[in-house]
């Protein structure tokens, strides 16, 4: 199964909130804390691989995603992604297990998530209005699709788009980085700044 996946940035949550409620279902709340450990890989060139254990609810989950960025006629960007995931009962205990193997703790981060669900052009989607710490809202739409083949991507990124549409948001505002990469180049850039300021 593959995620086909449209983030954007949202400026105004409430009125996006309102809009969703307008044609969608509300699903609830969730608090989401990750962690992102690096593991070593000889099958990655990068010569690691990135998973992830999430808390969410009082549950925890250990992921691996393999991510894809397919560009779109327009220039923005979509993820199409393959996911495994496995419940596990404690954070801990995995924790433990990559600190003895040396796994590398290199990125944490938590989301703040009301979910929403429709159906439109026989295509389920899930949608997220997500509070991102530092980062600000963002809106998520997501497709679990069992093909990605290009006419299946171009569809389901049409739905998505229309999802935008009906809530306001422009195309200009679609994210094309992953939240990782957001997040790092937040911290090195505040980092540079406390380097210039006890420079002086």
């Amino acid at each position: 199964m593959y995620e086909i996946e449209l983030k954007a940035h949202v400026d105004d949550a409430e009125k996006v909130r309102e809009t969703l409620n307008s044609f969608a279902k509300q699903c609830g709340r969730s608090f989401k804390r990750d962690k992102y450990y690096k593991l070593c890989s000889n099958l990655n060139k990068d010569g690691y691989e990135k998973v992830r254990i999430r808390t969410e609810n009082g549950k925890t989950f250990l992921t691996f995603k393999q991510k894809t960025l397919v560009q779109n006629p327009d220039g923005s960007c979509m993820e199409v992604n393959t996911e495994s995931e496995t419940e596990m009962n404690k954070a801990e205990t995995i924790e433990r297990i990559f600190q003895s193997i040396n796994a590398q703790l290199v990125l944490e981060k938590t989301k703040d998530t009301e979910h929403w669900h429709c159906t439109m052009e026989k295509f389920d989607l899930h949608i997220e209005l997500c509070d991102v710490a530092t980062l600000g809202y963002f809106i998520e739409i997501e497709v679990i699709s069992e093909k990605n083949d290009e006419t299946t991507v171009n569809r389901i990124r049409e739905v998505e788009m229309q999802v935008l549409e009906k809530c306001g948001i422009d195309k200009s505002m679609i994210e094309s980085k992953y939240y990782e990469q957001l997040l790092t180049e937040g911290e090195n850039q505040e980092n540079a700044s406390d380097d210039g300021f006890f420079s002086e």
